[in-house]
């Protein structure tokens, strides 16, 4: 059985970057390509990370939206 964590915070830092290879063959474009590159760790409670991403998103073409909201 999968064990599921409530995710109740997370840390994200973006910075700009060139494109490396990896990221540039995904995206289809060349390396050195301005990207955001964006690293998040989600948390669940005691401060305990529960997810690590890492994303790169082109900026020319896409939006970073995060919608962040607290339990009502």
């Amino acid at each position: 059985p999968e064990v599921t964590f409530p995710v109740v915070g997370a840390r994200a830092r973006a910075r700009g970057v060139g494109a490396d290879r990896a990221a540039a063959r995904v995206l289809g474009l060349a390396p050195g390509t301005p990207v955001m590159r964006l690293r998040r760790t989600a948390l669940t409670f005691g401060d305990k990370p529960v997810e690590y991403r890492v994303s790169t998103i082109h900026t020319a073409q896409h939006d970073h939206v995060q919608m962040l909201s607290r339990p009502t």
